[in-house]
């Protein structure tokens, strides 16, 4: 998991415009390659999604977030949906292969439904 997660809401004093955290196994779970298969290892934590949610609610200078590879799954993204819905700084979200699910995938794209310009990969 990303040991600097829940230092994460520290970053309401910094300009940060631009925050790259793919493939940080930011919910303690990741894939590896063996035998010809993808084999998922690790035990799903929701402390570093819910850390990076708390630090959307208090950063108004973050306007791009890539979150890709992370495994957030449904949990994740609905704990994403309502940081990214009362973020007036973000404009672009990377979520690509994070298992988010019917539920989690619609709570995102809820989130983001009125944010004319809004850039969403999932």
């Amino acid at each position: 998991m990303c040991r600097f997660a829940p230092n994460l809401p520290n970053l309401s004093a910094a300009s940060l415009t631009q925050l790259d955290l793919s493939e940080n196994r930011l919910c303690g779970v990741w894939e590896n390659y063996k035998n010809s298969q993808w084999v998922q290892k690790g035990t799903y934590d929701a402390t570093g999604i819910n850390a990076i949610a708390d630090a959307l609610r208090v950063t108004a200078s973050l306007t791009t977030l890539d979150l890709s590879f992370n495994k957030l799954g449904p949990e994740g993204g609905k704990a994403l949906a309502p940081a990214i819905a009362g973020s007036a700084s973000l404009k672009q979200l990377v979520l690509f292969d994070n298992n988010l699910g019917d539920e989690g995938e619609a709570a995102i794209r809820e989130a983001v439904k009125d944010k004319e310009g809004f850039e969403l990969f999932i």
